[in-house]
């Protein structure tokens, strides 16, 4: 019989684990998704994409509870156990969109932008009992996103990038994680046809931010950088 345990922390002086059993019954997840894309140019100048997609999930994975806590005295020492396996109770559907224009308002200067959107309606099947609930899957992925890109040919040689993003928050996580901003900028030196020098700047709107929380441990974040990159092109 194969198993799995897990810590999940103390309970009334004593560990408490979590015991994953083999589900024999265990199925593939099942996804039918539906996409539609529109592009519409207009004029040279200014570019437009639209994107529009549906998912249904069927059988998709979670964590059942199979029977009550019990107080387990083999392996020592004693501790709480919490019966449980892996299933494929969860069901629902997911929607959204994203619109992505492109303008270049000079010939030397090009402008890029995106907006995502995301709404996921996730549900337990009635019969099971989940150990993790739904909302903390709904809740692991960003509502909103938006990135913005600039960049400008300043000569033949120099060349600057400039991008900016925005991440919605991720409430549903261990360790809720806020909605963030954050922008990087790149300044390239083309110093020969096949080698160029680049001074980056990575997360430069604050010290640092978290984007995802792994357990185990605290929110990490994600710090302020700098460095050089040298490319060498054959």
């Amino acid at each position: 019989n194969f198993y799995l345990s897990g810590y999940l922390g103390t309970a009334g002086g004593l560990p408490f684990f979590a015991r994953f059993n083999a589900n024999p019954h265990f199925a593939p997840e099942q996804l039918n998704s539906y996409e539609l894309g529109y592009r519409r140019l207009f004029g040279q100048k200014l570019s437009v994409d639209l994107a529009l997609f549906y998912d249904h999930y069927h059988d998709l994975y979670d964590e059942e509870i199979t029977g009550p806590i019990a107080i387990e005295d083999t392996p020592a020492p004693s501790h709480l156990l919490l019966p449980a396996q892996f299933g494929n109770g969860v069901y629902g559907s997911g929607k959204g969109g994203e619109i992505a224009p492109e303008w270049r308002p000079t010939s030397f200067w090009q402008l890029r932008g995106s907006y995502s959107y995301l709404q996921m309606d996730l549900k337990e099947a009635p019969e099971t009992i989940a150990a993790a609930p739904v909302p903390g899957t709904i809740g692991s992925s960003p509502r909103h996103m938006v990135s913005i890109q600039s960049g400008f040919d300043l000569s033949k040689k120099l060349q600057l990038d400039l991008d900016y993003r925005y991440m919605g928050a991720l409430p549903g996580l261990t360790i809720p994680v806020p909605s963030y901003s954050t922008a990087d900028a790149q300044l390239t030196w083309r110093v020969h046809p096949r080698l160029e020098l680049a001074f980056v700047g990575r997360n430069l709107q604050q010290p640092s931010h978290p984007e995802f929380f792994s357990d185990p441990g605290p929110l990490v974040g994600i710090k302020r950088s700098a460095y050089v990159k040298l490319t060498w092109m054959k």
